[in-house]
C-alpha cells in the first residue's frame, strides 16, 4: 500500500510548529476542539484564519494534545508540488486512515475489489479513491480529526 499511495510524512511539520505554541494561549480553540470531539453529531471542525494567525501552530498543538483522536494530517506548502497536489492529498489521507482505522482499511480493499480495481489503479485514478473517503470514514463511536493546513505564505 505504501508504494502505491505514496503518503507524505508530516511528523516534522507537526514537531516544528508545535514547538512554536505558547502555553496558555488559544484556550478557546483547544476547548472548542475538545467539545467537538465529544459531540457525536458533529462531523466538521473548521479552523480558519488569515495569514500569520497561527493556524499551523494550533493545528500542530492539537495533533499533540489530542493525538489519540487525530486520524490524519496534511500540511500544504505552496512551494512544494507534492504537498499542494490534490491527488497526493487524497492518497496520503487514505493511507493514514487505513493505518489508523483497520475497518476503514478493509473497506478500502473491499470497494476496490467490488470495482475490480487494484490499489495501484486507485492511487492513479482519483474517482476510485474519492468515494472511498466518503464511505465509512469513521466507523468508530467518536469523531476523528483530519487536519489539512494550507501554508498561506506567498501568493499561491
Amino acid at each position: 500500500m505504501f508504494r502505491f499511495l505514496r503518503p507524505i510524512s508530516f511528523a516534522n511539520d507537526v514537531d516544528k510548529h508545535s514547538k512554536l505554541f505558547y502555553p496558555g494561549t488559544r484556550k478557546y480553540i483547544i476547548s472548542a476542539f475538545g467539545e467537538w470531539l465529544s459531540d457525536p453529531d458533529s462531523r466538521l471542525f473548521w479552523l480558519k484564519g488569515g495569514p500569520g494567525t497561527g493556524k499551523s501552530v494550533i493545528a500542530a498543538h492539537l495533533c499533540h494534545a489530542f493525538s489519540s483522536s487525530i486520524a490524519a494530517v496534511h500540511f500544504c506548502i505552496h512551494t512544494e508540488q507534492s504537498r499542494k497536489d490534490p491527488k497526493r492529498f487524497v492518497t496520503s489521507l487514505v493511507f493514514q486512515l487505513c493505518q489508523r482505522i483497520p475497518s476503514y482499511h478493509q473497506r478500502v480493499l473491499a470497494v476496490l475489489k467490488e470495482r475490480g480495481s487494484s490499489l495501484e489503479e486507485a492511487a492513479n485514478y482519483q474517482p476510485v479513491t474519492y468515494p472511498v473517503l466518503r464511505q465509512d470514514v469513521n466507523p468508530l463511536s467518536s469523531p476523528l480529526a483530519c487536519f489539512e493546513n494550507q501554508s498561506d505564505r506567498g501568493n499561491n
